[in-house]
């Protein structure tokens, strides 16, 4: 429901952006079919909750500040439910600040400074309020929110730092892949397109498509720039989720603009692409459901009395093992749960050891682990942890011995 919500303000921001329904709709079908827009769903995660909240501010925001429509009740209320979100997931942090720099640059002129910096004023105290609630009830838990808060983004630091800032380039190279390759080209597109209509005077300094580009380019960079220069944070792939509404317009953007330029019409261009992306998730769907989820597997397993059941783990470093309800120390097991673990570290493949069933074991099922599949390589894993992964292509199985149960 969350899901099918961001797609839906994602088509109004888009046709605020391109005024015309038919090429938000195309922005809709790309942000849909990327691997990072669905990896989250079959997770009880914020992400997309946290994300619904500031894209809807974010389409308000845009929207009246066009018109003209802002006032001081509409930035208060704006203000508080972006502080909301951010509390929601507060490593959503980036879009708390693009919220407040769309309220107060697009179509700021001399002649409206005055309002603009009251209406950031009234954001920031409906924030402030906010964040006050959270931080007195809190304090009556016998905690601080604040602190709290902090420490979550300390949290943040598996992985490689030195990927700051090319992280999202693999992402959308080898997770995404075809998508990724295209988006990349189109957002380079609208960069050449958004220079030359800024050099000509077709766009000014504080419209909208060019306000939204620099807010994100500078809240990027200054984050990259956390994690490279001083190692405050890693980028994941659910950090990088905040990006690719705006990054997916963007690329959009510039590919109409090309496609005018080169006086291609557009169903020629999109029609086809269109096919290869459904063909694409298809594939990506199948996929998914063919992994392996070591807790969902156990809790299956539980629900079906596999109670006579020994784990076993083709690689020593366990973050958490999910099938200690399973494990029966003192029953003569007949049956083998293999790799149903989370595990990490993965930096030193020399401790993996390939398991070898006996010959009175029958494989009754055997699915690859999920951290098989790119996107979840691109979750707080470093570079040396994602080709090791690859290497051990770790499977969850499960062996059943006939002989023991008769």
């Amino acid at each position: 429901m969350i899901y099918c919500c961001i797609l839906f303000i994602h088509y109004k921001f888009s046709k605020l952006f391109f005024k015309r329904a038919s090429t938000a709709l195309v922005s809709v079908l790309f942000f849909s079919c990327l691997v990072n827009s669905y990896i989250y769903l079959r997770h009880a995660y914020p992400y997309d909750t946290s994300l619904l909240i500031f894209y809807l501010i974010i389409y308000k925001i845009s929207k009246a500040t066009i018109k003209g429509k802002v006032n001081f009740k509409k930035s208060f209320i704006w203000g508080l439910f972006s502080f909301f979100s951010f509390s929601i997931y507060p490593d959503y942090f980036p879009i708390l600040f693009i919220a407040g720099s769309l309220l107060f640059f697009i179509n700021l002129t001399c002649n409206n400074l005055k309002n603009r910096l009251i209406y950031i004023s009234f954001f920031m105290l409906g924030a402030i309020i906010c964040f006050s609630f959270f931080e007195i009830i809190s304090r009556i838990a016998g905690m601080s929110y604040f602190n709290e808060a902090f420490k979550l983004s300390g949290t943040i630091i598996q992985g490689s730092f030195e990927e700051s800032f090319t992280f999202i380039l693999k992402y959308l190279f080898f997770v995404e892949g075809f998508l990724g390759i295209s988006i990349f080209i189109g957002f380079i597109l609208f960069i050449v397109f958004m220079i030359k209509y800024f050099i000509h005077k077709k766009y000014k300094i504080f419209d909208l498509e060019i306000i939204t580009f620099l807010s994100v380019l500078f809240i990027f960079l200054f984050y990259a720039s956390l994690g490279y220069f001083f190692h405050k944070f890693v980028q994941y792939g659910r950090l990088i989720h905040q990006y690719f509404p705006f990054i997916i317009i963007f690329s959009i953007f510039g590919f109409e603009e090309i496609l005018q330029a080169i006086k291609i019409r557009r169903e020629v261009f999109y029609i086809p692409f269109i096919l290869v992306l459904i063909f694409i998730l298809n594939k990506n769907i199948t996929n998914l459901e063919g992994l392996g989820y070591p807790r969902d597997i156990c809790k299956e397993l539980k629900k079906n009395n596999f109670l006579k059941t020994r784990c076993v783990y083709e690689y020593p470093e366990l973050f958490h093992s999910y099938c200690d309800d399973l494990v029966k120390e003192n029953l003569n097991t007949n049956s083998i749960l293999l790799n149903a673990a989370l595990f990490f570290p993965l930096e030193n493949i020399s401790t993996y050891k390939q398991y070898k069933p006996s010959e009175d074991l029958k494989l009754m099922f055997s699915k690859p682990l999920y951290i098989n599949f790119n996107a979840y390589k691109y979750e707080g894993y470093s570079i040396k942890e994602r080709e090791n992964i690859s290497k051990m292509n770790l499977h969850v199985a499960l062996f059943f011995n006939y002989k023991k149960e008769n």
